[in-house]
């Protein structure tokens, strides 16, 4: 019995975004040269070696460190729900961006979508499983398949595909609600009896996206900053940057003579 996983294809021609969108949807087709940028090429690695650099690497700090990190990525980029365009990037979604890592701005809507819809569905299933009525129908569904079949063993297995397939189907409606602004609870199978307090909107599910990898969140953000500075430097690049310091300090011996020392520090 061949089953129809909609999940199979879920990158080819950005199916995915039109069915969340509906095929009228203004989507940016805006693409960039990524190869330029940060996470992409070769860097300079500076005067800094590996042994000095400390606290200063992308994969140190806390998670709160990383919870701020984040903030300051959703506050400063914009995304395909903000209303207005902030011209802070050639692209139009460069918070979309920071997550898919894909040149253009419908790849990498299709890549959040479908993070997204993965939360989603998992949470769907599990609440489906909790519903005796649609359960049953699942089952019903299940045992006449497979007894026309000849194959009454496949009734549990069409019943599981039946509920992913309703999973899938509540998920899609999920994230058009997240699109259109709405909230959706990050767990409905607690049914808790104030889901409100628990619900999420679609630049807080982003954030759950965002703390998932720190090296790529830095690496992406700064390919964003990048961009943006190149639309007035057409040559700026983060590891060209330059920064230095001068430290002066005096003291006086035990026979009032004084001394100064000077230390340059720089990191290219």
């Amino acid at each position: 019995v061949d089953i129809d996983n909609p999940l199979d294809n879920i990158f080819e021609g950005n199916i995915l975004v039109h069915q969340v969108l509906g095929e009228a949807a203004a989507i940016s087709d805006i693409r960039i040269d990524t190869d330029s940028l940060a996470s992409k090429r070769s860097l300079a690695v500076g005067s800094v070696s590996e042994s000095n650099r400390g606290e200063n690497t992308v994969d140190s700090g806390s998670l709160w460190d990383k919870v701020l990190f984040c903030k300051y990525v959703i506050d400063h980029f914009a995304s395909y729900t903000d209303s207005v365009d902030s011209g802070q990037s050639a692209l139009r979604y460069p918070l979309e961006y920071v997550i898919g890592g894909r040149n253009g701005d419908a790849a990498n809507l299709e890549v959040v979508m479908a993070k997204l819809l993965l939360i989603r569905e998992s949470d769907n299933y599990l609440y489906l499983l909790q519903d005796e009525i649609r359960m049953a129908e699942a089952e019903a569904i299940g045992t006449a398949v497979a007894s026309a079949a000849y194959v009454p063993w496949l009734a549990p297995v069409l019943k599981h595909a039946m509920l992913l397939y309703w999973a899938y189907e509540d998920s899609v409606t999920d994230l058009r609600q997240l699109f259109q602004g709405g909230e959706i609870p990050l767990v409905k199978a607690l049914r808790l009896e104030s889901v409100s307090d628990f619900s999420l909107n679609y630049e807080e599910y982003l954030i759950l996206l965002l703390l998932q990898g720190r090296e790529k969140l830095v690496m992406r953000t700064m390919d964003m900053i990048e961009v943006s500075i190149r639309q007035e430097q057409s040559n700026f690049r983060m590891d060209g940057c330059i920064s230095s310091a001068v430290l002066t300090g005096s003291f006086l011996d035990m026979y009032d003579k004084q001394y100064t020392v000077t230390k340059k520090l720089q990191y290219y």
